[in-house]
């Protein structure tokens, strides 16, 4: 779950850095909201995959495995799309 805490605090630093040196406007919000889930989804994807890999082969099941690495990776998506949702 600090995970996700971490992803968060990146992805509103981000935006408020984007905020205050005008490089988010109202007109481009949603190109950087689009970036922002893209990098989010592809760190999520990577940390689930390593969950997965490290849990199976430490003596997890493979659907313990896939649970964990699931929650992992719902929790840093949501965690990035709501900070940069600031």
């Amino acid at each position: 779950i600090s995970t996700g805490g971490n992803a968060s605090s990146q992805s509103s630093a981000i935006a408020i850095q984007g905020l205050a040196t005008g490089e988010i406007t109202a007109s481009n919000r949603w190109k950087f909201v689009r970036k922002e889930l893209l990098v989010t989804f592809m760190l999520a994807s990577v940390l689930a995959i390593a969950a997965f890999v490290r849990v199976f082969f430490t003596g997890g099941s493979p659907i313990e495995s896939f649970t964990i690495s699931l929650s992992l990776g719902t929790i840093v998506m949501l965690a990035g799309f709501l900070g940069s949702n600031i």
